[in-house]
């Protein structure tokens, strides 16, 4: 990012926009190869174990092809049919609150895809419904407490002249949200080999997005492209959720009693904010400063009662990061609630 900076400032060109991208991965094959032991990094002959993982490589690349490809569907149509200033607001919102939730998408795909190989430990003991939950609880505050503070804030951002980026910056969260939640359960299936369902879940998404991003070009308006997305990952994740369950490596029950508290407590205060900015007439600083208020009230909360829910019980449990342990009270989620 710094090397990406640094050229855009020097020389203010087009080509200089993927520098970042390039010198990101330079950097990180680098430090792969400098970690990796040399007896690891020398030519080999193809085993029959090294031609099982080149094929199963493969489905997973072309899978992420194919997501990758039919995301691209509504940026096509919005400069194909709409015009540029609507294609640049949609990269702009896309940019500043999508692509960072990418990132972390992909992370995640990194270090629980070991975790979620056939008998590995994160379908045991329902460690995949574990994970769900702990990925529910931050994002659906990110998604509802999130969303009003998201126009606000690319407004302020990107300054006059990009209000239409500020009124799909909304739903742009939305998803990224919703791709942080499908990573994981997708990535539990593939890495059990069963690209056929994330296959069906991808041609549903495909659908939606496609249509989408024709109600894009017959309305002229951005908004039916980005519904679409959002619908999109929905419909993914559903199929993903229910492949997930009759494979028995999630809980639905489970998951639905680890993260009520929280749908519960976001409910309200989701409602709160979607009555109190609509009756509010103020500028976008002040907006921001109202959601942030009503924002730090909720985690306020949520930290006075965090030795109660699921989410500190199984963090704790699993000993993860500034997570203590709790002396008395069941640690399975399925007893808290």
């Amino acid at each position: 990012m710094a090397l990406g900076l640094a050229a855009i400032l020097t020389y203010g060109s087009v080509w200089s926009l993927g520098v970042a991208s390039a010198a990101g991965s330079v950097v990180t094959a680098s430090l792969l190869a400098t970690a990796l032991p040399w007896e690891r990094q020398k030519p080999a002959w193809p085993t029959s174990a090294s031609i099982e993982d080149a094929v199963y490589g493969a489905k997973s690349a072309g899978m992420n092809l194919l997501r990758f490809g039919t995301e691209q569907l509504p940026a096509w149509s919005l400069g194909r049919f709409v015009g540029a200033p609507d294609l640049g607001a949609f990269n702009r919102a896309t940019t500043l609150l999508t692509v960072p939730m990418g990132a972390l998408q992909h992370a995640l795909t990194y270090s629980l895809f070991p975790e979620l190989r056939p008998q590995g430990p994160g379908v045991r003991n329902g460690g995949l419904t574990d994970i769900m939950v702990l990925i529910a609880w931050p994002a659906l505050f990110a998604a509802g407490t999130g969303y009003f503070a998201a126009g606000p804030l690319i407004t302020l951002l990107l300054g006059s002249g990009w209000e239409t980026a500020g009124s799909i910056a909304g739903i742009a969260l939305l998803v990224g949200v919703l791709q942080l939640v499908r990573t994981p359960l997708g990535s539990a299936l593939e890495a059990q080999g069963l690209f056929r369902t994330t296959f069906v879940g991808w041609v549903l998404s495909a659908l939606v997005t496609g249509i989408g991003a024709t109600a894009t070009a017959y309305t002229k308006s951005v908004m039916p492209a980005v519904l679409g997305l959002v619908i999109a990952s929905l419909s993914a994740a559903a199929v993903y959720l229910i492949a997930n369950a009759r494979t028995g490596s999630l809980s639905i029950s489970a998951f639905a009693r680890g993260t009520q508290t929280m749908l519960i407590i976001q409910a309200f205060v989701t409602g709160f904010l979607s009555v109190t900015t609509h009756l509010l007439h103020h500028s976008e600083l002040s907006a921001l400063a109202y959601v942030g208020v009503v924002g730090s009230i909720e985690l306020g909360f949520l930290w006075a009662i965090r030795r109660r829910t699921a989410f500190w019980q199984i963090g704790a449990a699993h000993q993860l990061p500034g997570f203590t342990a709790v002396k008395k009270g069941p640690t399975d989620p399925s007893g808290l609630f």
